[in-house]
Formats: C-alpha cells, structure tokens, sequence
C-alpha cells in the first residue's frame, strides 16, 4: 500500500476565518477540528462538563485533549452568551440555539470553509488529519496518540511518514524491541478496559496470564490506593485507577469477581482467551514484537534492580534473602529480579549470594583459573584460591569440594592440587 496523501488546510487561510468566527457556532466547529482533533461525532456529543478551564483539558471517553487558548476563548465567549444554560451541549447552533445534529455541524463546517477560497475543498476530517500531523512536527508519537485516539501502529505508519520520513524509519526500524513507559501508557488508555487494563497489569504488577484472570476486586483497596497480592502489596497509580474505573463502572451487579472480564459476555477470561485479547491490543498499537512476559514490571525492575546493583555495590554481594529485605518483596519476585540482572550481566551468581559484575571471577571461568594457577604453583590452600577467585573462603570451599567430586582437583587435608595425571600430561 502506497504513502498516504493528505490535504491540508492552508494555515493562514485558516487564521483568517477563524479571526471572523471568533464566538459562533462554525467558529466553535472549525477550532475542535484543527485546534482540538475532535472527530464528528465527539464534537456531537460533546458536553460542557467534558471541558475543564481549571486543569486546561477536554475530556473524552477515551483521552484527554489539552485546550489551547484560542479555543478557551471562543468557549468562554459562548459561555458569556450563556449557551451553556441553553443545553448540557456545547455545539449548540446560533439561531435556533439548539443542539446541533451531526449532519449540520458538517454542513456549518463546510458553508464556513467556503468563504475561504483556499479552503473550499477542506472538510472536517482534513482539519482533524492537519491537527495530527502538526502535533507530531511538535511531540512524539506516543503522546500524539494519547491525544488523539489514534494507535501507534497507524500514527508511524500513516502519519509520520508525512511529517518526518527519517523518524518513520526509525521507529519501524526499532519495532519496540524495548518497551518504553510513555508508549504502553498511551496504549494502554487508548484501549481502556479490559486489554488496557490487563497491559498495565502486567507492566506495573508483573502478574502472570494466571494471575491476571484470577485477580478479583476484593484485593482492589480504593481507600488505601493498593492492589494486595499474595506476597505484597502495590500502589494503584493515576493509569491504573482509571482504567480499573471503567472496568468497574462496565460490570454488571451479578458480575463474577473477577476483574478481567469480557466486554460484552462479562464472563470471567481464560488464560488462552486474555493472552489473544492482549496480542492483538499490542499489534494493533504498533507493537506486535512485544509478548506479554517483556511488559512484566518493566517499570519497577529497573528501580528494584538500581536498588539491588546499589546495595551489592556498597557490600560486596547480595543474597535473595536481604534483597527481600531491601525491596520488602515475596521470595519468587525477588528471585525473578536477581536471576534478570544475572542474565543481563549486571550480577555475577555463586551459590547463594550474588555479586557486582567485573568484582569476581564468573563460574565459566574459575576452574581454568584455578588450573593455571596450581600449574604455576604446584598447590594451594583454600584461602589463596578464594582471593583468586576474590570470593569468601566459605563460598570458595564449596566451589573446590565439587571439583574434587568431579575429579578435577585434588584434596589432601587443606591443600589443593591438580590430579596426578593432569599434572603429568602437563
């Protein structure tokens, strides 16, 4: 499929019919269009407690849209002609002062555009596109699709191809090999409850499909602003309060527990189920690379592993045991983050403690260490081969004992050396 053309309003033209429609109902129209990307049904249903002057911010069903001031203007004027007493509406026709169907809105929109001649093939949804693709010459992607509804996959691959040809290529280039937070949030509240909900689940909880279709609102303390798990509890942050909202506004009285439950059925989700919900909530939002295991407390790793690198730093090592003690974690989520740092080479495991990488020799390497070093000697007592390997000698006897049971050392008493056919080979 070929680039996608768009046909733009000429900017200037534009400021000029706005300049002579600064309080009427084709001036209000024309603004939520280019100045706000509103689309023809949300300027319909749009009402005047949907606009906030005190947080400068239109809400919709399904974003936030910042007001910009030559839009707060015009409402405020038409709020000083006391239309909003009129009608809970906002789009509310001159004359009749009614609220305005869908076909005449498009009909106002159009009959104003026709006394710019620049702009006399423009519609509505030219001046939403236009809002779009000047958001993204000023943001990026993701907070564009945040305010417009729009997903990620069609802003990338429509829309910013027009605006910036390099950073379209960039960002099918990097497919969201690393999940960032700004781009799952507008995910996440761009597709709302349940998929939204169990993507941020998943990212801020790091639950399981398991554990994601069996958490239920008992455990949702809203007084207290925590979700309470098995082994812990976590804070309900803005993104997860609202979309735990619309899940629980949608459920029925005789609902089931659960707070995962389908749109329309409302009945509880299997793990088969969710898993395709959520895989194709991620395709769709431009990030069909990522499965739901790379979302799992992306977030709170990397400050519970900055915790733990730090507190290994400062001691030499860290164990599962202080570092449940240091994030005030269950033993599995703990165990799930060291084994992270250690498969990223951040930490170094030896038995049961864990240590800062680069500050000891790595269990690959140790027994040919060991080798060249009794080579060179002849011998070695256990606590010259712990500074060699500059680990404890406790930690240090265990790694010689289960060389000696392997054969490749050679223990008398406390001295340690190479088998004798290994030595005579030499």
């Amino acid at each position: 499929m070929g680039k996608k053309s768009f046909r733009r309003p000429d900017g200037e033209a534009m400021r000029r019919l706005l300049g002579r429609n600064e309080d009427t109902c084709a001036g209000l129209i024309l603004r939520l269009a280019w100045n706000m990307g509103l689309s023809l049904d949300e300027m319909h249903g749009l009402k005047w407690n949907d606009i906030s002057f005190e947080t400068g911010a239109l809400r919709l069903s399904d974003r936030r849209v910042p007001l910009d001031a030559d839009t707060v203007r015009c409402l405020q004027m038409r709020q000083g002609r006391q239309f909003h007493r009129v009608s809970e509406y906002v789009v509310i026709s001159d004359r009749r002062r009614a609220h305005m169907h869908r076909v005449y809105i498009s009909k106002t929109a159009q009959a104003a555009l026709g006394t710019e001649a620049a702009l006399k093939d423009i519609t509505l949804k030219d001046l939403r596109e236009d809002f779009v693709l000047r958001q993204l010459t000023l943001h990026d992607s993701a907070w564009v699709a945040r305010i417009s509804g729009l997903t990620l996959a069609t802003l990338n691959s429509t829309y910013l191809p027009c605006v910036c040809p390099d950073a379209a290529a960039a960002a099918e280039r990097k497919q969201h090999a690393r999940v960032e937070a700004v781009e799952l949030e507008a995910l996440a509240c761009t597709t709302g409850a349940p998929a939204g909900l169990a993507i941020w689940l998943a990212w801020k909880l790091g639950l399981e499909l398991e554990e994601l279709v069996a958490l239920e609102w008992r455990q949702v303390d809203w007084t207290a602003g925590v979700i309470r798990l098995s082994d812990r509890q976590e804070a309900v942050d803005d993104t997860m309060r609202v979309l735990l909202r619309q899940a629980y506004d949608r459920r029925r009285p005789d609902a089931p527990p659960q707070i995962l439950l389908s749109r329309n059925a409302q009945t509880p989700f299997d793990v088969s189920y969710l898993s395709r919900v959520v895989r194709m909530a991620l395709i769709r939002g431009g990030m069909e690379r990522i499965k739901l295991r790379d979302l799992k407390r992306e977030e709170q790793r990397s400050e519970g592993g900055a915790a733990i690198l730090a507190y290994a730093a400062r001691t030499g090592h860290v164990n599962r045991n202080e570092a449940m003690e240091l994030l005030h974690e269950g033993k599995t989520t703990v165990y799930r983050r060291l084994r992270r740092l250690t498969e990223q080479g951040k930490l170094v495991r030896i038995g049961a403690e864990y240590y800062p990488a680069g500050t000891v020799v790595p269990p690959e390497e140790q027994y040919d260490l060991i080798r060249a070093y009794l080579e060179r000697e002849g011998g070695a007592y256990r606590q010259d081969l712990a500074a060699l390997l500059r680990i404890a000698p406790q930690q240090c006897g265990w790694i010689l004992q289960t060389m000696v049971k392997e054969g490749r050392l050679h223990r008398e008493k406390q001295w340690y050396t190479l088998p004798e056919q290994e030595t005579i080979s030499s």
